[in-house]
């Protein structure tokens, strides 16, 4: 269900955390919003990558593309216009 994005170390997505903290809500309230539970939300954040379902659902819910919160290996992250 999740991957590691570089070989076992676990870099935080803080364009997910920024997008979240941009509209003033807390991970339970994330949660609620989209349907993913809280934990993996948490995970998420903590540089889990989640299966396509989830990257899909949290990607509509912000309005953003996929790749701008998870980009590929070596593409540089467009931060979703989001400043942490």
């Amino acid at each position: 269900m999740f991957r590691n994005v570089v070989s076992g170390n676990r870099k935080p997505n803080r364009t997910l955390m920024g997008l979240r903290l941009n509209r003033g809500l807390s991970v339970n309230d994330l949660a609620r919003l989209t349907g993913v539970s809280a934990p993996t939300i948490r995970l998420t954040e903590n540089g889990h990558v989640p299966g396509p379902r989830i990257q899909f659902a949290l990607a509509e819910f912000f309005e953003v593309e996929v790749l701008s919160i998870w980009p590929l290996p070596g593409q540089r992250s467009h931060s979703a216009g989001v400043s942490v």
